[in-house]
């Protein structure tokens, strides 16, 4: 593609390439006292590659979190590290990897952190793989970014724009099914929720299950959506802010599951009742609620589920339950209490990483379909997961099972609450088009697009050259004028400002912000005239920007119609150059002049190919600008 481009354009640009940690050129030696790691195997040194004579050169990128690999977390002297919100072991590998690129541009091309209830890995920065809010997950990317520019790296690009439903993550992959796993957020998966975008399920009726008159609870709610299953309990939670209120989860199959609560408490009130594969602890004025699964249905440690295992629920009177928690490292036994689930009141009712929220007249759950075991909720489908050997072989007997509802049972001072099953229809694209998420700011987003203006980058403004007659004025409006070919990285908008003192030597001149302008040449003036403009974004100036105006004669209606294509080579190059006017002429000449608009050469030209050689130049854009019987051609050429 490179070579397609100089060879039909004679234009070629800086090119990049990417890599990631895993591959750096840098010895890591924590990572080799992890037996079966394989992190730090291979190395690929960028720097090897090596640029051609005239190439515009390129630059390296790395897609680099701070949380991964454990070497970028485990390295004392990147642990060594800190910024002004504390220890920062990202920093430090920033810095380490910027010291080995050196002399060459490095961009981070991939950084963030996620917004999702469940952590991959973890960070001594704080910055985990996942687990933390939408309002750190802002002040980090906002911090990793700072970590970006103090480290000498070029720039980097935040990951990512919007939450990504259907990306995999190793430490959920066992408990999600891939068919499925597009058509629901599975908000404890890291990967999926790197956004500052995010869809939330669209609003729906709740289902009334359990009906209570005249009790403490009059009645029980549930609904299912592409994110959450949902419960709202009817009762006047500020009489009993002294409780502890206990919900149970029958997941699938009412003869299996525990009978007995945590406490001691059982919910088995007759030979049928309804047992629970999950219980959650909501302590009424506590700022944590804990959820328990049965330990023959827990999934702690469980890194590949393709195994000699049993993942069943089970019948049980015995009132033993774990705490749902989730191992994040096998290499350093590092542990999630996934489990401890947060708890608001109604001045702050959802809160992105709430699971209850205190109401005045009601209690109201949300627990990701993950932590009560649905690898595929689409279609109704819970884990249920036995296998055997068969010789050498390994035989999965199943992994999951259809899912006959969930029913609750709730358990409040002495009295105990049961609902019936609740069975929602599955769901597919069709329904999620005709029913689409919807897309929301996250709070990330609005803390970024606050800060980010503290990164801002000076506008860039580009040569210009205007013709006109003798005799006439050249007044081009705002569409026409000077910012037509100027921009901002950042988006911000830009005005014109005339440097102290200068002005044009050959006429008037009249500048406005805008970009428009009137230029009077000097009565009976031909030639060339010059001056010279900065931008101002509302934060930085642009460098000085040349704007050349030629006066000449009037064109004849042969000339005005006929049109000179010059074309100069390589671009960007060193030294010497090729220009090449493909039409005869008769007169022609080329003028090179800085971005300051001073002459660095003048040649009259004879032949339709010259090859100019201009030394003792610093590197940088300079304009080459051809007049060709009448006519002016621009080049803007990067010499280096």
């Amino acid at each position: 593609l490179m070579q397609y481009e100089n060879e039909h354009y004679q234009s070629i640009r800086p090119c990049g390439f990417s890599s990631w940690p895993t591959l750096d050129p840098i010895y890591h030696p924590t990572e080799h006292l992890l037996e079966g790691s394989s992190e730090d195997d291979e190395q690929i040194d960028l720097a090897d590659l090596i640029s051609a004579e005239n190439s515009p050169g390129f630059f390296i990128g790395y897609h680099a979190y701070p949380y991964y690999p454990d070497f970028i977390v485990q390295d004392p002297i990147y642990l060594a590290e800190s910024d002004s919100l504390g220890p920062n072991n990202y920093l430090g590998y920033l810095k380490d990897l910027k010291a080995h690129y050196q002399d060459i541009p490095l961009i981070i091309a991939e950084f963030g952190v996620p917004s999702s209830w469940g952590s991959g890995h973890l960070s001594p920065s704080g910055m985990h793989h996942g687990g933390i809010s939408e309002e750190e997950q802002g002040a980090y990317n906002i911090r990793m970014f700072d970590n970006i520019e103090s480290s000498g790296c070029a720039g980097g690009v935040q990951f990512s724009l919007i939450d990504e439903w259907f990306k995999q993550t190793w430490i959920t992959n066992p408990y999600s099914d891939k068919q499925y796993r597009y058509l629901w957020h599975n908000l404890t998966s890291p990967e999926q929720s790197f956004g500052i975008l995010a869809y939330a399920p669209p609003p729906e009726t709740f289902t009334e299950t359990g009906a209570y008159p005249d009790s403490s609870i009059t009645s029980i709610q549930v609904h299912s959506d592409y994110t959450f299953f949902r419960v709202r309990v009817h009762m006047k939670t500020a009489q009993y802010t002294e409780d502890t209120l206990w919900v149970a989860f029958d997941t699938y199959e009412s003869n299996l599951g525990e009978s007995v609560l945590p406490n001691g408490r059982s919910i088995g009130v007759a030979p049928d009742t309804l047992r629970a594969e999950f219980v959650l602890q909501i302590p009424m004025k506590g700022d944590l609620a804990q959820l328990y699964v049965l330990p023959s249905y827990d999934v702690f440690g469980i890194k590949k589920l393709e195994r000699l295992d049993t993942v069943v629920s089970t019948s049980s009177d015995a009132g033993l339950w774990n705490p749902v928690k989730w191992q994040t490292s096998y290499f350093y036994n590092s542990i999630q209490y996934i489990g401890e689930l947060n708890i608001s009141t109604s001045e702050d009712p959802y809160q992105f990483l709430n699971a209850v929220t205190l109401f005045n007249d009601s209690v109201e759950i949300r627990i990701p379909w993950t932590l009560i075991n649905f690898p595929a909720p689409t279609v109704g489908r819970a884990m249920h997961y036995e296998s055997h050997m068969d010789g050498p072989d390994l035989v999965i007997d199943r992994k999951d099972t259809l899912s006959d509802g969930i029913a609750v049972s709730i358990l409040l001072q002495d009295e105990i609450y049961q609902t019936g099953k609740y069975q929602w229809s599955p769901w597919d694209y069709e329904k999620i088009v005709n029913e689409p998420p919807i897309e929301r700011k996250k709070q990330s987003f609005h803390h970024m697009k606050q800060m980010l203006p503290q990164f801002n980058s000076p506008p860039i403004g580009l040569a210009d050259t205007f013709r006109l007659t003798t005799g006439s004025i050249l007044e081009p409006g705002p569409e026409a004028g000077l910012l037509q070919n100027d921009f901002d990285i950042d988006g911000n908008e830009m005005q014109v400002r005339l440097p102290f003192g200068s002005s044009t030597e050959h006429g008037q001149l009249f500048l406005h912000p805008d970009g428009s302008f009137l230029y009077d040449p000097d009565p009976g003036f031909l030639g060339d005239d010059f001056f010279m403009y900065y931008l101002e974004d509302g934060a930085e100036s642009s460098t000085l920007v040349p704007v050349h105006l030629h006066v000449g004669y009037p064109l004849s209606a042969e000339d005005e119609l006929s049109s000179v294509s010059s074309s100069i080579f390589p671009n960007p190059g060193k030294d010497r150059f090729c220009i090449s006017i493909p039409e005869p002429f008769q007169e022609a000449s080329l003028r090179v002049l800085d971005m300051l608009g001073k002459e660095i050469l003048f040649l009259p030209l004879e032949e339709a190919s010259t090859w100019v050689d201009i030394q003792n130049t610093k590197q940088g854009i300079y304009l080459f600008i051809l007049s060709i019987d009448q006519n002016l051609d621009q080049h803007r050429i990067i010499m280096q």
